[in-house]
């Protein structure tokens, strides 16, 4: 079995329909003089009964009560980047799609086994996208287990795994309503389409035939897992798609009346837009992603997960001097033998990252902060030219007092996939660079709760792209 290795190219959701109905602003001209209108305002109104996307925001809160996670994994990247006659035998998970994980073997025979397999089979992969055994397991527990030691879950709890392939969009996918069973020791899991409470039901699943991701359900050993289908759920004498809708409808009302989310447009769009907000904050902030000449000379000595540029994949530099012991020196560390023009890199990187000013000049009024951001593998859609990729981003999501607060988000914890192709503006590895005032102190949290990332996106940026938008 062999596996076509493919790297990233950076894909950009501007082929995406803006959820937002934008209104062109523009001023009549005159030859004596030219009338400036106010500026238009946009006000957001919800009036439908039953909304998918809505849906799916209560879902995943209620969901994440029960421990349950929705996120893509490397192991099903390579396995779907198989070639097509491989594909149609079985899942990554096995002979059926999902399983359960008991114990640390399983885990090992399961997941990381396999993962290291298809690695194994892969022509001429990159020494960067050659995941080592302990990055697996913890790109599992960071995702699934909330970063906790997968023995330490193990000892207590189970971890079912349901492995979801051939969707359409997100809110046309397979997903889950779990809720304890008057018995407290029966957790009741509800096979449901969330946009069944807009009577969409039906998705021409052949548009993306591989979109792969796992729902993970982590459990007490003592519980027990009722699964059913929604059609189900409250049994009745009507036919199976109106018991379905009706059902599915019946979960919406009352997970809505569970949690009042307010029905703003962050709460009621798709997750496609998040990813509009996103990119517009990270122009509002000025964060630049490329990859500079210092970056060149080492590319083939370091990799993301070992032996990375900046030890921690993140640095801080606050003066001149900092910048040649954390950056330049680091060059010699890593390639002693390479000869180095410390004028030639400075300026590139001062061109690249600082809009041509001089190094010395920034590091006055403000400090640097870098983050290390790598390529990641990707696989390409049978027949189709477009690819299936994690893409990382830098996010300043809020200020308080002296501190700025940064994170960073693969896009696919959002939307999951990416039905588009463009081209990535680095190869293999490159800086994201963010300029911080002097008086602000950074905070930098790699994982954030979702709801809580999307509240401040919501308090800080989303009328400003409103506006943006309005005035455009």
């Amino acid at each position: 079995m062999k596996i076509k290795s493919i790297l990233t190219k950076f894909l950009v959701t501007n082929s995406l329909i803006s959820p937002l109905f934008l209104i062109a602003c523009s001023e009549p001209v005159s030859t004596l003089n030219k009338t400036v209108e106010p500026k238009k305002s946009y006000e957001f109104t919800f009036n439908k009964q039953y909304d998918a996307n809505y849906f799916l925001n209560l879902l995943n809160k209620n969901n994440d009560e029960f421990n349950t996670k929705t996120a893509t994994f490397s192991g099903l990247n390579f396995f779907y980047n198989q070639d097509e006659k491989d594909l149609d035998k079985n899942f990554f998970l096995g002979d059926y799609f999902s399983n359960t994980i008991q114990t640390f073997d399983q885990f090992q025979k399961i997941i990381v086994n396999k993962t290291l397999k298809l690695i194994k089979n892969v022509e001429h992969l990159p020494n960067h996208l050659k995941i080592p055994e302990s990055e697996i397991i913890r790109e599992f527990q960071n995702k699934f287990l909330d970063s906790r030691p997968i023995k330490e879950v193990l000892e207590k709890n189970n971890i079912f795994l349901i492995e979801i392939t051939r969707q359409w969009k997100y809110d046309s996918a397979y997903n889950y309503y779990l809720e304890k069973d008057k018995n407290s020791d029966t957790l009741n899991v509800i096979n449901l389409m969330p946009s069944y409470v807009e009577e969409i039901t039906h998705a021409p699943d052949e548009l993306f035939p591989r979109r792969p991701y796992f729902i993970s359900i982590v459990y007490p050993k003592s519980t027990k897992l009722n699964f059913k289908d929604i059609v189900d759920y409250i049994p009745s004498t009507k036919d199976k798609l109106k018991r379905s809708i009706e059902n599915t409808r019946i979960i919406y009302k009352k997970l809505e009346q569970k949690y009042k989310f307010p029905k703003t447009e962050i709460n009621t769009f798709s997750n496609y837009f998040m990813l509009d907000v996103i990119d517009f904050s990270q122009n509002t902030n000025k964060i630049k992603t490329l990859k500079p000449k210092i970056l060149d000379l080492v590319s083939k000595k370091i990799n993301p997960w070992n032996n990375s540029f900046f030890p921690e994949k993140q640095v801080i530099i606050k003066n001149n001097q900092e910048f040649k012991d954390k950056i330049l020196d680091r060059v010699l560390e890593l390639n002693p033998k390479t000869e180095i023009n410390k004028v030639e890199l400075t300026t590139d990187f001062e061109t690249k990252f600082l809009d041509g000013k001089k190094l010395d000049e920034v590091l006055k009024n403000y400090n640097i902060f870098i983050y290390e951001t790598w390529e990641q593998l990707k696989y390409q859609h049978r027949g189709h030219n477009w690819y299936d990729l994690e893409d990382e981003k830098l996010i300043l999501r809020k200020k308080e007092n002296n501190k700025i607060f940064l994170t960073t988000i693969l896009k696919t914890d959002l939307i999951l996939n990416f039905p588009a192709k463009f081209d990535l503006p680095f190869d293999k590895v490159a800086f994201q660079v963010l300029l911080v005032p002097k008086d602000k102190n950074v905070v930098f949290e790699k994982k954030v709760d979702r709801f809580e990332l999307i509240k401040d996106l919501k308090q800080n940026y989303l009328q400003e792209y409103k506006q943006k938008n309005l005035e455009n």
